[in-house]
């Protein structure tokens, strides 16, 4: 860690490369990276840094912010998960299977339930979740349904290549209703367009017009990713 004077912040690490310009990053867990050029003087380095300090502490706490709201899943009486973006109550009980009621917001799972188990039954529901939004979504763009599969992506809700293949995190499944529609829309959209230009967003919000509000809901609510 390097301790910078100037801007009265901690730099967790500084990145050299053959780029043409300095940029600060913030990380999930809040931690300052500094991407700068070869060779660049370290001097000019932290100048720069100073003169973000302002933007470098207000995502520093966003990023704290969406890190602590979540916990680690415990699969324990009284442990809560966030199941399509609602709080739901995990029971175990002596049974075979894992049972979801989703009227009295209750999980209830074998006492001998691993996080590998619980986690291949979240898989299985997302992925049903997923593909009925996708069917849906095909028909209406007049498109054939593209190949889909789960990621344990961590950083992106989702993804598709330029082969029109689409991965989605397996993490939506924590997320509201509203927030997975918006991540199978956009990357269905890519289809249409691989970059994020006024053509994209347009076609995107004939479909979703308040794209923005679900893209914010995702954005404060991040944390999901790392609770199991």
């Amino acid at each position: 860690m390097c301790y910078n004077s100037k801007a009265m912040v901690s730099i967790n690490q500084i990145i050299y490369s053959n780029r043409r310009s300095v940029a600060v990053q913030i990380n999930r867990e809040g931690e300052l990276i500094v991407r700068a050029p070869r060779y660049f003087p370290e001097e000019q380095v932290l100048r720069f840094v100073a003169s973000q300090e302002d933007w470098i502490r207000k995502h520093q706490a966003r990023a704290r912010a969406v890190r602590d709201k979540y916990e680690p899943v415990r699969i324990e009486k009284g442990a809560v998960l966030p199941l399509g973006g609602r709080k739901v109550s995990i029971l175990p009980y002596e049974g075979a299977d894992i049972q979801y009621d989703e009227t009295a917001a209750t999980l209830r799972v074998p006492v001998s339930t691993t996080p590998d188990e619980l986690r291949r039954w979240l898989c299985r529901k997302v992925h049903d979740q997923l593909m009925g939004l996708v069917r849906v979504y095909a028909v209406r763009m007049g498109i054939a349904v593209p190949p889909v599969r789960l990621s344990r992506a961590r950083t992106r809700w989702g993804s598709c290549s330029s082969l029109g293949r689409i991965r989605f995190s397996w993490h939506l499944v924590f997320c509201h209703p509203a927030a997975v529609e918006y991540v199978v829309v956009h990357e269905l959209c890519h289809l249409f367009s691989m970059h994020h230009d006024r053509r994209f967003w347009n076609l995107v919000e004939s479909y979703l017009p308040d794209r923005r509000e679900r893209e914010d809901w995702l954005k404060r609510n991040q944390g999901v990713m790392e609770i199991l």
